[in-house]
């Protein structure tokens, strides 16, 4: 026989006292990294091989990604995702049937030469291979390699079946252990969320109160010295008012618990909004941000708050993915038509490490997540997808040189109405007098409750203004209105007491009563303006955002 070929037998070895010494150090172990890490490294210091390893496979079964090795050098490490096939159809079909496989030189019969030829290119002479399958479906491999021939030993053997079942045990609890942490974590979240959004019930409404004056203000001042050398210094003022605005709305939509409410959306509006709360971490990161926005998309039937919190997830991954990294950091956010115009797509690229094949396969995943604890539970992508998928698109990470890109797709309306301005800008409205529509503002505020008054002024309503409750029953008991519109938090008398007063004595109100607020969140607001004969007007309201509501009422 040639030398080259001839099997050493490395001898005796206390596998014994090796299993007892790993299970000591392992028993209480929670990280599956560790567990792979130390198995391997020991499994192939106690044997004396060139390389151990330890993968898992597809759900088919078809590609073999590599978890944890060791090696000593001389045999080819195997880092990269690898198609099972090319080990050749005698290791495939042995391991399929869940067969260990041994074999103790290049020239060992049983290699066919697929297998022979990978082997060979990996360095490999001698292997032994243990699978592991549950319920029919190969799910490991666990091995141990020579680059020279070697002749193993039946203890050898014995001992691997062992491990690939004891290694696989031991992920499993440590996994489980890992989601059931992370799990409480985002229940934990979940009850922070809850707490949060009780304390913005009572802060929005102190915050909304004066932001509505400054939107409200603004936009008047605006159309009023439209033309003159002022107007630009009044769509600033009016620029960064519905800009604060918007802040302080997506803050209260993130902490709602509501339903979903599709409506028109325009993709590039929901882009702006989530860049509106993230631009601040993006900049302070120093991230350089180039959006690429598209013209004229169609629009899209959806939920605009939970499409919010899909591309406020994104960015927001893709600024931690980039945050240790040295050099250019930059992230670019395109839009545009699909599919002859039957879709609109949105790519959130960055230039951070990147996605590897094994962990785009995983990546959305409930709980699964590769950030440290105090940046991430593993559920913003799982959520963002079933997100998307619940509109009818897709979510996924799109191949790409640099970084990573993640593509969002959703289908466009059917009939898709002009793409609205993003830009909410004020604009002349018909403010021809109408003295048969008469409204009551009813709030304790005089500054807000003269602001809405001057809004409705301009949408050709007589506009009176009442500056509390007691003061709109009187009112009330006087004249009639064709419209209330009050705040619902008041110290005299709240909108819930006065519109109860009204409908106890039947009063003749056209269309009503309207409740403005900014404290949605609150029980007691929920409550009253689920009723079907109840409407509402959210602070801050804009000019846009009454002409609408009076279109609708009327």
């Amino acid at each position: 026989m040639r030398e080259s070929t001839d099997a050493v037998d490395e001898g005796p070895a206390d596998h014994g006292a090796f299993l007892a010494s790993l299970h000591e150090r392992l028993r209480n172990e929670g990280d599956p990294d560790v567990i792979l890490s130390e198995t391997t490294r020991r499994l192939a210091l106690h044997l004396g091989a060139s390389r151990t390893g330890y993968g898992e496979f597809d759900d088919e079964g078809e590609t073999f990604y590599p978890r944890d090795h060791w090696t000593d050098g001389s045999v080819v490490s195997i880092d990269d995702p690898i198609p099972f096939s090319a080990f050749g159809p005698t290791i495939v079909r042995s391991h399929g049937a869940g067969e260990r496989w041994v074999h103790e030189n290049l020239d060992d019969p049983k290699l066919d030469d697929a297998g022979r030829a990978t082997c060979k290119a990996l360095g490999i002479a001698a292997v032994i291979t243990v699978p592991v399958l549950k319920n029919g479906k190969l799910r490991s491999l666990i091995s141990v390699q020579q680059g020279t021939p070697r002749r193993w030993r039946a203890e050898d053997v014995a001992l691997m079946e062992e491990l690939a079942d004891r290694t696989w045990a031991l992920l499993e609890r440590a996994r489980a252990e890992v989601a059931l942490k992370r799990s409480r974590e985002a229940l934990f979240q979940s009850e922070k969320m809850t707490a949060l959004g009780g304390l913005l019930a009572g802060v929005s409404h102190e915050l909304n109160n004066p932001l509505s004056i400054i939107v409200a203000q603004a936009e008047l001042l605006e159309l009023e010295v439209t033309g003159t050398p002022a107007a630009a210094r009044a769509e600033k003022i009016r620029r960064a008012a519905q800009r604060s605005a918007r802040i302080v709305q997506t803050f209260l939509a993130m902490a709602r618990q509501k339903a979903p409410n599709r409506t028109v959306v325009t993709l590039n509006d929901v882009v702006s909004a989530a860049l509106d709360l993230t631009i601040y971490g993006l900049r302070s990161n120093g991230i350089r941000l180039d959006e690429r926005l598209g013209k004229a998309l169609p629009q899209v039937m959806g939920d605009a708050d939970q499409l919010h919190q899909v591309v406020v997830n994104l960015i927001i991954n893709a600024q931690h993915a980039m945050q240790d990294i040295e050099g250019e950091r930059s992230l670019t956010l395109t839009t545009r038509a699909i599919d002859a115009g039957t879709g609109v797509m949105l790519e959130v690229a960055d230039t951070g490490p990147g996605i590897s094949a094994e962990l785009q396969r995983r990546i959305f995943e409930p709980f699964f997540t590769t950030k440290p604890q105090h940046l991430g539970t593993g559920v913003g992508l799982s959520l963002s997808q079933g997100i998307v998928d619940a509109h009818g698109g897709t979510l996924e990470v799109a191949p790409t040189r640099r970084g990573a890109t993640f593509r969002m797709t959703l289908p466009a309306m059917e009939a898709a109405s002009a793409p609205m301005d993003g830009d909410a800008r004020a604009r002349p409205v018909d403010t021809a007098p109408q003295p048969s529509r008469t409204v009551l503002v009813v709030d304790d505020e005089v500054e807000l409750a003269d602001s809405l008054a001057d809004v409705f002024s301009r949408l050709g309503f007589g506009a009176s203004v009442a500056y509390g409750g007691r003061a709109a029953q009187t009112m009330l008991t006087e004249r009639p209105f064709d419209l209330v519109v009050t705040d619902l938090r008041m110290p005299d008398l709240d909108g819930a007491a006065l519109y109860g007063w009204a409908v106890e004595r039947n009063l003749p109100i056209r269309y009503g009563f309207a409740f403005m607020t900014g404290d949605i969140l609150s029980p007691a607001a929920k409550a009253l303006l689920q009723r079907p004969d109840t409407r509402f007007l959210e602070k801050p309201f804009t000019l846009l955002s009454v002409e609408a509501f009076v279109r609708e009422l009327i």
